[in-house]
């Protein structure tokens, strides 16, 4: 009993932190659902209708997806619409608020949202591009797009195109990996080859060296929720062997991939695959994450992209939008499923 006791507590932990930003970032919502301060930027927005609904902050979920419907969003794409948006990343983006406004039953914006993310996996291969470019030559498939896509399909229902993208995201791109026990590979091009080669400054976002510090952990977090999903709704344990894969690349990179700030989803996944297998390592992996997400919170709920980022004055509103209400998320989904 005391062991459960001390369980929920360490839950009620994570989830006091969560409403801390939760409080923060609903104090700068106006009447007409905007963020003051950053009416125009898509990426303080597109995680908030999923951490608001999380929280219980139903009102203010649907303030939002209001707000983000006449702002931002066209024909199934959140990165349209009236107000000023970047492409970068565009199908990430619209996966998080595919599935958000699906949880709070706003259905004009998911389902027209699954239909467009479903039109734009690869109509072979059924990976998803980072976004639409002008050419189809140009398009790159990309490891966070199609996890995202993933998880937003089965989320509305789609089985089928999310089995059509899981199945490639297993097979091509973990399993099909050319140098698997160093490198992890992001990207591939249009016609499904490895994209090897890239400049200096965007390589963090094209290749996880594993076992070195300072990568972008969040891609391994983003492939384990996304296998683990699709085992839970197929049963297929491919798919819990990929999730397990994916795990164990991410547990060969610590201390950075459980103590980086980009690590955070690794939380997630780990949280998903322990409610799958029960599995200690799985629960310790979650519980570490979180604990280091508690640790890192400023006292405004805020959390700094750090190390490049020491002071909430010097952080762009937005910014602090986006990556504080992404850990409002997982520090629920950890709490979830660690019970």
């Amino acid at each position: 009993m005391a062991a459960v006791a001390n369980a929920r507590q360490t839950s009620e932990n994570y989830l006091n932190a969560a409403r801390t930003t939760v409080d923060w970032a609903a104090s700068l919502l106006t009447d007409d659902g905007g963020f003051a301060g950053c009416p125009d930027d898509i990426g303080a927005y597109y995680k908030s209708v999923r951490a608001f609904g999380l929280s219980g902050r139903v009102a203010e979920a649907e303030r939002v997806a209001e707000f983000v419907k006449r702002s931002f969003f066209a024909a199934g794409d959140f990165n349209s619409g009236v107000n000023t948006s970047s492409p970068d990343s565009g199908n990430y983006r619209n996966a998080w608020l595919t599935l958000g406004s699906h949880a709070i039953g706003r259905y004009d914006l998911s389902l027209a949202g699954a239909d467009y993310l479903e039109s734009e996996l690869h109509p072979e291969l059924s990976g998803a591009p980072e976004f639409r470019r002008s050419s189809a030559a140009d398009q790159q498939i990309e490891w966070g797009a199609t996890a995202s896509a993933i998880i937003a399909l089965l989320a509305v229902g789609r089985l089928d195109a999310a089995i059509r993208a899981g199945g490639f995201f297993l097979d091509s791109m973990i399993r099909g990996q050319p140098e698997p026990e160093s490198y992890l590979y992001l990207r591939k091009n249009w016609v499904g080859d490895w994209i090897t080669e890239c400049p200096a400054p965007v390589k963090p976002m094209h290749v996880i060296e594993l076992g070195e510090p300072a990568q972008r952990y969040w891609y391994l977090g983003i492939g384990i929720a996304a296998l683990g999903y699709l085992y839970r709704a197929t049963g297929d344990a491919r798919y819990l062997e990929g999730a397990d894969t994916v795990f164990d690349a991410a547990m060969s990179s610590r201390p950075g991939s459980l103590g980086d700030l980009t690590s955070a989803k690794v939380g997630w996944g780990s949280a998903v695959l322990y409610s799958l297998t029960g599995d200690g390592r799985h629960a310790d992996a979650a519980r570490r994450v979180a604990e280091m997400l508690v640790a890192t919170q400023e006292p405004n709920g805020v959390w700094l992209r750090r190390p490049e980022i020491t002071r909430f004055e010097d952080q762009p509103l937005a910014t602090s939008l986006d990556t504080s209400l992404e850990r409002v998320c997982w520090l629920y989904e950890i709490a979830r499923y660690l019970g």
